[in-house]
């Protein structure tokens, strides 16, 4: 739902040290090219684009309430870049629901430097309601840039216009309404009984083994009429072939996909990916092609507006494909001389996410970018 938390957290290593005091001052200067960031979850009766029903629904009132941040010293060395990050490393961004009698919650963004003898963590705890990887790596990129006292080469289209974004008739989400909330489609479910017994596994594709693999498979995809002689793999597609491989049986799937180029709207800040259904082959090069043919039909606006129309798919029972290699760059995110050595997300984030209903019975595979090459 709007509200589940997701912490994720950069780590710097080194001799040079990020300072609070220019973290804060940049981050204030973020926030004004970012609003929602700084608003609050409201309850509004509004009828979203494309949804058929008029009703309350979670939306974000872009009112300068602003965010958390804090410092927390913490003993001994650094985690390691790769595996899951212990909550006690954030400040989760939780109670963040309007109150009954009206009131505001929390902040939607929450951020937390942690500092150990090797190096300084930037935890960020955020609700999913206000934006995705892509639109959260658009908002470390401006931070990261005004921190460096540079001007932020990337930020929203000016002042969120909401009159643009009313020619788009058939915007699936997010979309600004008339009173200046951020609407949001789903509604929020309880996610507080996590499933135990799930694992985790964290695995590094260094960069000279995932480049190699990426051109061996484009190779023989070529050779066996898979793919055009003018593709080339992605990263991204054959790790995810790899673990369609891996399971050792074809398998039923979502993969998240971002719609911003196709609307014309390269840095929008918000939610903006739908899920597309795909039956992944257990073989590597059949896995791998069949996630090549997607991005084709992506970048059409019209399929994303036949897409608007039509049921989200269920999580049950499926494996969710999620990279998050686009939206965070590293090189793009250097708040000091030096670009962070990794992302990582919190066990908590795991736990709560196979947790929800959707989920159940299913699997989550989650690309996300290394200074040594690719986590899985």
């Amino acid at each position: 739902g709007c509200t589940f938390p997701v912490d994720l957290a950069l780590a710097f290593t080194g001799t040079s040290r990020l300072e609070a005091g220019r973290l804060v001052e940049a981050l204030g200067q973020a926030l004004v090219r970012f609003p929602p960031a700084a608003g609050r979850f409201v309850r509004r009766d509004v009828q979203p684009e494309g949804h058929p029903e008029k009703g309350l629904r979670f939306c974000i009132l872009c009112n300068n309430a602003g965010v958390a941040f804090r410092e927390a010293p913490a003993d001994g060395k650094m985690p390691p870049t790769v595996g899951l990050l212990p909550p006690k490393l954030f400040d989760r961004a939780l109670a963040t629901e309007p109150t009954k009698a009206g009131g505001f919650g929390g902040p939607l963004l929450r951020v937390q430097l942690v500092a150990f003898e090797d190096g300084q963590l930037l935890a960020l705890s955020f609700v999913k309601g206000l934006t995705d990887a892509v639109g959260l790596g658009l908002f470390l990129q401006c931070w990261s840039s005004l921190y460096r006292g540079e001007e932020a080469a990337r930020t929203p289209y000016p002042q969120l216009d909401r009159v643009s974004l009313e020619l788009l008739h058939t915007w699936p989400q997010p979309r600004i309404h008339s009173d200046f909330v951020k609407i949001h489609h789903p509604e929020p479910v309880d996610s507080s009984s996590a499933v135990k017994g799930d694992s985790v596994l964290s695995v590094l594709f260094r960069s000279e083994e995932v480049q190699s693999l990426a051109q061996s498979t484009s190779e023989r995809c070529r050779k066996s009429r898979l793919i055009f002689d003018s593709e080339t793999l992605s990263e991204a597609e054959v790790v995810m072939a790899t673990v369609a491989e891996s399971l050792h049986s074809p398998v039923s799937a979502c993969w998240t996909f971002d719609y911003r180029e196709a609307y014309g709207f390269q840095t929008l800040f918000g939610n903006a990916y739908a899920l597309i259904d795909l039956k992944l082959p257990r073989d590597l090069l059949g896995a791998a092609s069949a996630l090549r043919k997607l991005p084709k039909i992506a970048e059409d606006r019209d399929f994303w507006s036949w897409k608007a129309m039509q049921p989200q798919p269920s999580l049950e029972g499926r494996l969710l494909l999620d990279d998050w290699l686009r939206g965070l760059d590293l090189q793009q995110m250097r708040f000091g001389t030096a670009a962070p050595a990794g992302v990582n997300l919190s066990t908590t984030f795991w736990r709560e996410c196979m947790g929800e209903p959707s989920a159940r019975g299913g699997g989550r595979a989650l690309l996300l970018p290394h200074a040594e090459g690719v986590l899985l």
